[in-house]
């Protein structure tokens, strides 16, 4: 038991920002499993709601109210339910597309853009979901409720589609599609599905949407909507990060490059970057050789 919790910290730490959100996901679902499963031995089997509504009971306290009377009382549940599931289709379909696509935005955006736009896709079907719900009759006398991360992935994917829309995945694993035309069906399926029951979370899931399209855009015109919340997400990890004494850094060693020199440099990665991803959209992400990936993937985290 000791080694797989060891390896299971070893590639918590070691995988990147994609990984790391997936074994977030997958622990919040673990241990509500456990305490559905617990906690349903001690209810009668007559009355025994099932595997699924125990785990429900729950989550109670990570899922999303819209009601605002119950919102302000638990105010920690603006983030906590884009992390939280109770259904295991719903988790791994939502854990599929962030693999998918979270692999994706990592090469064209980096880690802490991914993080970023996770949250901030999550938290703006949140926000509209609970201002639908307050404002709009056909909300009147119901509350919607937000669980799972499907607006947060949605601001991903869509971020994706938008940035490389003539890159090519392959659709059930057979037929390639492009990912603007795959964008368009995935995102076709919340709109068609719109009052099958779930409005609130189809609303929710074309907010996240919505983001993600506006922050790639913004981006190709050289503006990060995410810079903000990246810095502030930067202090607050800051804050739990041990200061390590023995750690000296010689400025003495350290060559300052001159202006010219270092907009020469940074044009010239530009330009390689761009190459890279005129190849991508042509042949797809599996067409790069090693060196080509390897350079997207450092010019991503810089």
């Amino acid at each position: 038991m000791a080694s797989i919790i060891d390896d299971i910290k070893r590639n918590f730490k070691n995988g990147n920002m994609v990984i790391k959100l997936i074994f977030v996901n997958v622990t919040v679902f673990a241990v509500l499993l456990i305490l559905g499963l617990v906690g349903g031995l001690f209810i009668p089997r007559e009355q025994h709601p099932g595997l699924e509504d125990s785990m429900h009971q729950w989550s109670e306290w990570l899922e999303l109210y819209s009601n605002f009377s119950k919102l302000i009382f638990k105010p920690w549940t603006l983030i906590t339910h884009m992390f939280t599931h109770v259904g295991i289709f719903h988790l791994f379909f939502n854990m599929l597309m962030l693999y998918f696509s979270g692999q994706l935005f990592v090469q064209f955006f980096g880690e802490k853009k991914l993080l970023a736009t996770y949250i901030l896709g999550g938290l703006s079907g949140a926000v509209v979901l609970i201002l639908a719900s307050t404002f709009l009759p056909y909300f009147a006398n119901y509350e919607s409720t937000a669980l799972g991360a499907s607006a947060a992935v949605m601001a991903i994917f869509i971020a994706v589609c938008v940035y490389a829309p003539t890159m090519k995945a392959n659709l059930f694993g057979v037929f390639p599609v492009e990912l603007r035309y795959l964008g368009l069906i995935i995102f076709g399926l919340d709109l068609v599905q719109f009052y099958d029951g779930n409005t609130g979370g189809h609303i929710a899931h074309i907010m996240g949407a919505a983001f993600g399209f506006n922050m790639a855009k913004q981006y190709l015109q050289g503006k990060d909507v995410t810079k903000g919340f990246s810095r502030f997400i930067d202090k607050t990890f800051s804050l739990f990060k041990r200061n390590n004494s023995d750690l000296y850094v010689s400025h003495s060693k350290v060559r300052k490059m001159k202006d010219e020199d270092y907009n020469y440099t940074k044009k010239k990665m530009q330009e390689r970057v761009d190459e890279i991803l005129d190849k991508i959209g042509r042949s797809g992400y599996e067409s790069l050789t090693k060196e080509e990936k390897d350079f997207l993937n450092k010019s991503s985290r810089q």
